[in-house]
């Protein structure tokens, strides 16, 4: 992990420890995440020049980086868990640990079809043993299970694929929040206020970028399915 802060003309300058001044922006590079921190009295130009340079470094690795935009007093995530850590200071030996996370794994239905050293027989043997264990549950309880699972199945492909597109943080709130009034109002019902005050509350809550795809995907499934009026 390394530990920046940004000046005015947009250079990096490598610290250990971070301050959290209401007027510094810092910039935290974990590898598989980049965090910007914002102060509350850091002008606009200075905010568009840290996201340029999180962008260029995020385009160095190919895009396998999140970019996660930490403003004063609204942190949110894995962040919340580090930010002591980083006031004491780093050194080269710290492991930092975060808080547990909902991490989105590949669906069964795409590890499987995508299986390279499987044989076609060893795959429909395995398929009908799968489906013969299920065939021996009561048909109230195989009726019940299957359902579940085959809806958490659903949801959780969906909301896998929809953190591979790379949409932003704050994108991923105001789908929510949407997505959300839509269901509890009624399209017409809402205006772009409701649904910017909404994607603010969530936003301030604790929610990491995969819990908020499954949300995401989750909805819209059940909106699917028509499980609302």
């Amino acid at each position: 992990m390394q530990l920046y802060n940004v000046d005015d003309n947009g250079d990096l300058i490598k610290i250990n420890k971070l301050d959290f001044s209401e007027n510094d922006v810092y910039l935290v590079d974990d590898d598989n995440a980049i965090y910007i921190w914002i102060g509350l009295q850091v002008p606009y130009n200075k905010k568009e020049i840290t996201a340029s340079i999180a962008r260029t470094l995020d385009n160095e690795r190919e895009g396998s980086a999140k970019i996660l935009i930490m403003r004063q007093n609204r942190e949110y995530g894995s962040f919340l868990a580090i930010m002591d850590k980083l006031k004491r200071g780093l050194n080269s030996e710290d492991n930092i640990e975060r808080r547990p996370e909902k991490k989105l794994e590949k669906p069964k239905e795409y590890i499987e079809k995508n299986m390279e050293k499987e044989s076609e027989a060893e795959y429909r043997i395995r398929k009908w043993l799968k489906q013969l264990n299920k065939y021996r549950k009561s048909e109230v309880e195989k009726e019940s299970i299957g359902k579940e699972n085959d809806l958490e199945s659903q949801i959780n492909m969906a909301a896998y694929y929809l953190s591979q597109k790379n949409i932003s943080y704050d994108e991923l709130c105001w789908i929510l929040s949407e997505k959300e009034l839509i269901i509890q109002k009624g399209a017409e019902n809402i205006s772009e206020s409701n649904i910017r005050k909404k994607a603010e509350e969530i936003f301030n809550s604790s929610c990491t970028y995969d819990e908020l795809c499954w949300l995401i995907a989750e909805l819209d499934i059940l909106i699917e399915k028509k499980y609302f009026d």
